[in-house]
């Protein structure tokens, strides 16, 4: 089974057997950092959250429903991520299903969403921009600190 969304490739799942790109080749290389930055935002989530939005506005009285939308998609995101990710044989890509749902949380609050509208005294706009600034720059760190490289034998010790 393909991915459903592409699955971030680090050093460790270079040449290791069951890691896959979304294509189905064994990865040759590490994807370059804004490859990454871009894989590990949960596209499909963010955009559901946008259009689901766009219908909570439509009601009257919207602000506990913009929670609850919020809250189902925060769920969502982690399980997404790991089910979307995954092919036969390759272990769930936790770090990535975690960092997607940082990113949804940061770009929920970039676009103000329900922080917004519950605490108009203290959101201002330009705060979003800097938590997305921040969630940009510290995953790859993150990544850095918490993913373990996998041994990888060498091409003679695999025969």
């Amino acid at each position: 089974m393909a991915h459903l969304r592409p699955r971030v490739i680090l050093a460790r799942d270079v040449g290791r057997k069951g890691a896959q790109h979304a294509e189905g080749a064994r990865p040759r290389r590490e994807d370059p950092y804004l490859v990454r930055v871009v894989q590990y935002i949960p596209s499909e989530v963010v955009a559901a959250y946008v259009a689901g939005s766009g219908a909570i506005a439509q009601l009257s009285g919207p602000e506990p429903w913009e929670w609850i939308w919020f809250g189902f998609l925060l769920v969502v995101t982690p399980v997404w991520t790991a089910v979307a990710t995954r092919a036969k044989g390759e272990p769930v890509a936790w770090f990535q299903a975690g960092a997607a749902t940082v990113a949804f949380v940061a770009w929920v609050f970039g676009l103000g969403g329900p922080f917004a509208r519950s605490f108009p005294a203290s959101y201002e706009t330009p705060l979003g921009g800097l938590v997305l600034i921040a969630v940009t720059l510290l995953v790859p760190v993150c990544e850095r600190l918490l993913v373990r490289p996998i041994a990888v034998p060498e091409e003679d010790d695999r025969e």
